[in-house]
C-alpha cells in the first residue's frame, strides 16, 4: 500500500507525458504570439537573471546607460530586430545616405507593435509606405499639389491654397526604436546617448500609458525587482528558489495536462503592462492620490522638456503623441469585442483612467505651447477604427484595423505640419 501511491503517481506522470508528446506538447499558458512578445531578461554577460520569469522570446539586456535595451540581431516568426537593436528588417548605418529622410518612432509596447504578426504590420512600416507613396504621387502628378512658387495675385493664390501641400522629397525611412516598457525617462536617455548619432529628421514619440502606471519614485522603467534583488541577496536567493520550484512544478506532465484540459487563456496583464511580472491587476498601478499623480505627470513633462531642448539644439522637430487607450472610446462607439474588454477591466481603473489621461494631455499641450517652433502635440487617446471594426485586443494594444487607423491619424498630422512640408516661394507674401 505504501509503494502503491508513489508508483501510481509515477505511472500517471509518465502517461501524461506520453499523451502530451503524442499531442505535440500543447500549452494552455500562452499563445505563440503572446510568448513571442514577452521579454526575456539577460545580464550584460548574456546570462538569465535568476528570480525573474524568463519564458519570453524577446531578449533584452541589462544596460548601464538605459536600464535595459533590446538585444541586437534577433528574430522569430513575428519580429526582426536589426544589428542596431531596432525593429527593422535592415541594418541602419550611422552615415546617412544623401536624400534619406530618417523618422524615428519612440515609445513602449504599442509603438513597438506588440502582438502584430510581422514587422510589416507595425505602425512604423506602414508610415514608411505612406510617405513613399506620397513622394511618388507628387512626382507623377505635381499639378495635384501646391506649386513651388506662388503667384502675387490674390484670386490665383486662393485657388492654389485649396490644393494639398507637398511634403519634402527624399527616400523616407521610418525606424522603429520603441522598446516595450519604456517611459519618458528611458526615451530621454535613449535619444541623448544613442539616437542622435543617426541624424534623425523627425522624432515621433507615441506613449503615455506606461508613464501613468509607473510610480513617481522611479525615474525610468527598469528590469522588475532588480534593485531589490541586488540590495537584498537573501531575498534574491529565496525568490530564485521559489521561481525554480515553480518552473519544475509547471513542467510536470500532470500539471501541464490539467492546464491544457481545463485552463482557459485569458488576456495577459504582461501584455497590457510590459514589466508587470507579478501579474498585479492594472488598477493597483494607478494612483488614487492626487499628489502622486501630479508627480508622475511632472516627471513626464520634465523629461520631455529636456529631450526637446536637446533636439532644438540641432533643429530637430518632434511629434508628441498620446497613445490610444480603451477608456477613450465612447460607449456608443464600442464594438462587441471592445465592450467586452472594458467590462473585464476593474471599476477603479475605468473610473480613474480618463482623468489621468486628461492630465497627461494637458501636459502635452503645455509642452507644445512652450516650444511651438519644433513640437507638435497629437491626441490619439480616443482613436477609433473605421466601419465599426474592433479597435483593441486589450486595454492599450490594437487590432490590425486599430493599427491602420493609428497610422493614418499620425500620417495626417505629420503631413499637415509645415515642418515637414515644402513651403512655396511667396507663400507667406504680405499684402
Amino acid at each position: 500500500m505504501i509503494l502503491a501511491i508513489p508508483v501510481s503517481i509515477l505511472l500517471l506522470e509518465l502517461s501524461a507525458r506520453l499523451y502530451l508528446s503524442l499531442m505535440g506538447n500543447p500549452s494552455a499558458k500562452n499563445s505563440p504570439v503572446s510568448q513571442a512578445y514577452q521579454l526575456k531578461f539577460l545580464t550584460e554577460n548574456q546570462r538569465p537573471i535568476k528570480g525573474l520569469t524568463n519564458s519570453g522570446e524577446l531578449v533584452v539586456n541589462r544596460s548601464l546607460t538605459n536600464t535595459y535595451e533590446l538585444q541586437p540581431s534577433q528574430k522569430n516568426e513575428f519580429w526582426i530586430i536589426n544589428e542596431q537593436g531596432f525593429r527593422d528588417n535592415d541594418p541602419l548605418p550611422l552615415a546617412k545616405p544623401n536624400g534619406e529622410i530618417r523618422i524615428f518612432l519612440l515609445g513602449s509596447s504599442l509603438a513597438f507593435g506588440s502582438g502584430v504578426k510581422n514587422n510589416s504590420e507595425t505602425v512604423s512600416h506602414q508610415l514608411e509606405s505612406l510617405f513613399k507613396q506620397r513622394v511618388a504621387t507628387q512626382k507623377k502628378s505635381p499639378g495635384k499639389y501646391r506649386p513651388d512658387v506662388f503667384p502675387f495675385f490674390q484670386p490665383s493664390r486662393e485657388k492654389l491654397l485649396k490644393l494639398p501641400p507637398k511634403i519634402r522629397s527624399g527616400n523616407y525611412r521610418v525606424i522603429n526604436a520603441a522598446v516595450p516598457g519604456y517611459t519618458s525617462g528611458n526615451q530621454l536617455a535613449q535619444y541623448a546617448l544613442n539616437l542622435f548619432r543617426y541624424q534623425p529628421d523627425l522624432l515621433i514619440i507615441l506613449d503615455g500609458y506606461e508613464e501613468l502606471m509607473l510610480s513617481s519614485d522611479r525615474q525610468q522603467a527598469d528590469i522588475p525587482y532588480l534593485s531589490q534583488l541586488l540590495e537584498n541577496p537573501a531575498q534574491h536567493w529565496q525568490q530564485s528558489l521559489n521561481h525554480s520550484l515553480q518552473e519544475q512544478w509547471n513542467h510536470l506532465g500532470l500539471v501541464r495536462l490539467f492546464q491544457v484540459q481545463f485552463a482557459t487563456e485569458t488576456p495577459s496583464r504582461r501584455q497590457e503592462l510590459t514589466l508587470n511580472i507579478s501579474e498585479k491587476p492594472l488598477e493597483a498601478h494607478l494612483s488614487s492620490d492626487e499628489a502622486e499623480l501630479n508627480q508622475r505627470i511632472s516627471r513626464y513633462r520634465n523629461n520631455y522638456q529636456q529631450l526637446i531642448r536637446l533636439a532644438a539644439a540641432v533643429n530637430l522637430p518632434l511629434i508628441l503623441a498620446i497613445q490610444p487607450e480603451i477608456t477613450g472610446l465612447a460607449a456608443d462607439k464600442l464594438s462587441p469585442a471592445d465592450r467586452k474588454i472594458q467590462q473585464d477591466l476593474e471599476k477603479k481603473y475605468l473610473a480613474q483612467m480618463p482623468n489621468h489621461y486628461q492630465q497627461l494631455l494637458a501636459a502635452n499641450q503645455q509642452l507644445a505651447k512652450q516650444y511651438p517652433a519644433n513640437v507638435k502635440a497629437v491626441n490619439l487617446y480616443s482613436l477609433k477604427a473605421p466601419k465599426s471594426a474592433t479597435t483593441f485586443v486589450d486595454a492599450i494594444h490594437l487590432t490590425k484595423e486599430g493599427n491602420q487607423a493609428l497610422t493614418q491619424a499620425l500620417y495626417q498630422q505629420i503631413i499637415a505640419w509645415p515642418k515637414m512640408q515644402v513651403i512655396p516661394e511667396n507663400f507667406y507674401l504680405k499684402e
